[in-house]
């Protein structure tokens, strides 16, 4: 039962990081990922919360903790994310992309960056610019960081003048999802490895890879460099720090005991 209990609850939280992979590959855009599997989510994650106040007091208290460690864990990752977009070394403030996507204005933000891109690597090729400087080996746009970030911010200014959408509607629904994104992962921590510095440790070193792999999904035209991949990185390192100090501090051995990996551990006489 416990077992089963976990399992649900593991497939609904991560439910809001499967709506942005499924936008950026293009499979299914986030916003009808919201509306049939995100709410439905939402509704039997709060379903779960209610029968674990009821019957099961200790996982209501690992779900709880990790909500609470991945927003502590979210903020101290953009405590050095943001500095890394202020210092010019990330070519946008990312929830930003995150909220276009939700109020579904992406495909037309793909679509001006596009013909911004475009338009720039031809004026760079008339003054001179060598072609491999601009494009990789299959004539793709490869941009700098820096030459993308000059571009982003026009083409968000310009099809949020044109949809009519408020900047500030499209930042609190990008920072919503990166929060909800960083609660959930919190939660799947809790309920997959407990309170585990080498399984913290790897978790927050494949978070920061998966995102760095989808880098490229998300701003295609940019060439990744040295600086943005290290901000990534550094900035799940204070992930990594926070999920680690909090589960092992506030943790219950229950909880512990509930986790898939302690419950995988026993079943099969480990």
């Amino acid at each position: 039962m416990d077992f089963s209990v976990v399992l649900l609850t593991l497939a609904v939280v991560a439910v809001p990081s499967q709506m942005l992979l499924l936008d950026l590959l293009g499979k299914l855009p986030a916003t009808k990922t919201l509306r049939f599997v995100g709410v439905p989510a939402l509704v039997v994650f709060v379903l779960l919360l209610l029968f674990f106040s009821t019957s099961n007091s200790v996982l209501l208290g690992a779900v709880a903790l990790g909500i609470a460690a991945g927003l502590l864990a979210t903020l101290a990752l953009d405590s050095i994310r943001i500095p890394g977009y202020l210092l010019r070394w990330m070519p946008m403030d990312l929830p930003m992309r995150f909220g276009t996507m939700i109020l579904g204005l992406d495909k037309k933000l793909k679509l001006r960056v596009m013909s911004s891109v475009l338009s720039h690597v031809n004026e760079q090729i008339q003054r001179g610019v060598p072609s491999n400087e601009l494009m990789d080996e299959k004539g793709f746009p490869k941009l700098p960081m820096l030459s993308m970030r000059k571009l982003l911010r026009p083409a968000f200014k310009s099809v949020m003048e044109e949809s009519g959408v408020p900047s500030w509607k499209v930042r609190t629904s990008g920072y919503l999802w990166h929060y909800t994104n960083g609660a959930s992962f919190g939660v799947i921590h809790a309920l997959l490895f407990g309170a585990d510095w080498l399984f913290t440790i790897l978790f927050g070193f494949l978070l920061a890879a998966t995102f760095i792999a989808i880098l490229r999904f998300m701003i295609p035209p940019m060439r990744l460099g040295r600086r943005m991949p290290s901000v990534i990185l550094l900035a799940h390192v204070g992930v990594i720090l926070v999920f680690g100090f909090v589960f092992q501090a506030f943790l219950s051995g229950g909880a512990m005991e509930l986790s898939l990996l302690e419950q995988l551990t026993r079943l099969l006489g480990l």
